[in-house]
């Protein structure tokens, strides 16, 4: 479950897919098949898949506990995997940390 706090340094990822409706549907099943691997990472927290109403993106908001198990999880071969299969849905990936949650 994602956590929203400023005081835990909590590492936020997020990424953007811009797909096209037809494709969103493809784009969750195969996020699917990778979710319960990237479970099993270390420091990984939660990620929450946020669909468009007109299904047109897709907002994953990805939490880690920290910004080098992140990093460390984007040097394994899980994520090569990743990389390759969601590069067709044009994925735009940066890293955030909180300042301010209400």
């Amino acid at each position: 479950m994602a956590i929203i706090d400023s005081y835990r340094n909590i590492l936020t990822v997020l990424a953007h897919f811009e797909m096209g409706a037809e494709r969103a549907d493809e784009l969750m099943k195969l996020v699917q098949e990778f979710i319960p691997r990237i479970k099993e990472c270390p420091g990984f927290i939660s990620a929450n898949f946020h669909l468009a109403t007109d299904h047109s993106e897709i907002f994953n908001y990805a939490q880690w506990q920290t910004e080098s198990a992140y990093l460390d999880f984007r040097e394994g071969e899980l994520f090569k995997e990743i990389e390759k299969a969601i590069k067709p849905f044009n994925p735009k990936i940066q890293t955030f940390k909180v300042v301010l949650a209400t």
